[in-house]
């Protein structure tokens, strides 16, 4: 019976003697784990969850051994960026080693672009393609009901006879509105004192914010070049989140959004909320705006509600170009 689940991000840890920032002292919060968990919670209420996030650790093996000991986890997840598949692979076998015996998951844009890889070496056991709240869900309940991991569910990659097995495509999530707000219970962000998050503000003292999922333009570098639509979440269930963080103290927000201001007209709705509600926060939009998609009214709503961070994509200026990715 699942009662307990460790999920895992993996990064270089505070011990790993790096130049790079971007590997160091440049990280986010574990939200895509926080938004899983959170959506395991509302149909499991007697799970237990611990999220490891292995940039605020001294020594990552010793934690997660630790960890291991101490909370028994009955499902370990690990959750990676392709430039830390190193520290993937060294984490996952040491939780192999250690805990031979419990299903070890992979998730995130790594394994999800390398499943094959980490499924025909035996990294892990499944891998959780994309998006993965509703396929976790339904996983827990699988194991649950059988005590034994799926080979068919819808969403996964599975080892069948030495080889990697690509199950049927589950659908993107159209309502983002099914989705829980994530529980920022299951951080502690004072772990993060020192590190700057994706805004270079202080990760310690922020909160990150997802409004919407998805893009209509196929620039053939990003991840959500695949994507029709904008799923977007409702300004006012946005706004009971942004609630929960200021009620805390919080003031400094960083979207996440692929891309906040399309359409402009829910991004205008949200900002005009964030003005009436939330006096003297600081809204960073560090993962990019539209730059032909800004207006007068949005500009001049980006600076009335606290905006102190924007990235702009640098966009081709050859008009034939252009048409491809609209």
């Amino acid at each position: 019976m699942i009662k307990k689940i460790l999920l895992v991000d993996v990064e270089h840890d505070k011990a790993t003697n790096s130049r790079s920032q971007l590997q160091t002292r440049w990280s986010h919060h574990p939200i895509g784990l926080m938004y899983i968990a959170t959506a395991v919670e509302r149909i499991f209420r007697d799970i237990k969850f611990e999220i490891l996030h292995t940039v605020t650790c001294s020594n990552a093996e010793n934690s997660i051994e630790s960890l291991l000991a101490s909370f028994c986890p009955d499902l370990v997840g690990l959750r990676s960026l392709s430039i830390f598949q190193d520290q993937f692979h060294k984490i996952a076998h040491l939780i192999r080693d250690k805990a031979p015996n419990v299903p070890l998951i992979g998730g995130g844009p790594y394994p999800s672009a390398s499943y094959e890889k980490i499924l025909e070496d035996r990294s892990v056991d499944l891998v959780v393609l994309g998006e993965g709240e509703k396929t976790f869900v339904e996983l827990i309940t699988w194991l649950r009901d059988h005590n034994h991991l799926p080979s068919n569910l819808s969403g996964t990659a599975v080892l069948e006879n030495g080889k990697s097995k690509l199950n049927a495509t589950r659908p993107i999530i159209e309502d983002l509105n099914e989705l829980p707000i994530p529980n920022y219970g299951l951080i502690n962000l004072s772990d993060y004192e020192g590190i700057s998050n994706l805004a270079f503000q202080e990760a310690s003292q922020s909160a990150f914010i997802e409004t919407s999922r998805g893009c209509t333009y196929k620039c053939y570098y990003c991840h959500a070049a695949l994507s029709k639509t904008v799923r977007r979440r409702s300004p006012h269930l946005v706004l009971e989140e942004l609630a929960d963080h200021y009620k805390r103290g919080i003031r400094d927000f960083v979207f996440v959004d692929d891309i906040f201001n399309v359409p402009k007209a829910i991004a205008k709705e949200i900002l005009r909320l964030i003005i009436r509600q939330f006096p003297g926060v600081r809204l960073n939009f560090s993962n990019g705006l539209r730059a032909d998609q800004l207006d007068d009214e949005l500009l001049d709503l980006l600076e009335e509600a606290g905006t102190v961070h924007v990235a702009l994509a640098v966009e081709t200026a050859i008009p034939r170009l252009q048409k491809l990715i609209v």
